[in-house]
């Protein structure tokens, strides 16, 4: 499964990036596009300088970390 720009489980921050130009950072390791889809990147791991940071987890339209 992937999102409209081929967004999946496991793509990195610098995909993501690259596909989805106006990204806001939305918390300490997520990141959402103007369409509402909230990426989170592993947090074991911050390196979002480099955009090495694995996509782990992809939502829309949820109310806080539920």
């Amino acid at each position: 499964m992937s999102t409209l720009a081929g967004i999946t489980l496991g793509s990195d921050l610098a995909e993501v990036r690259s596909r989805y130009k106006r990204l806001r950072q939305s918390g300490a390791d997520s990141w959402t596009a103007p369409s509402g889809l909230t990426f989170v990147v592993w947090s074991g791991y911050r390196n979002m300088v480099a955009g090495s940071d694995r996509i782990v987890e992809i939502k829309i339209g949820t109310c806080g970390a539920f």
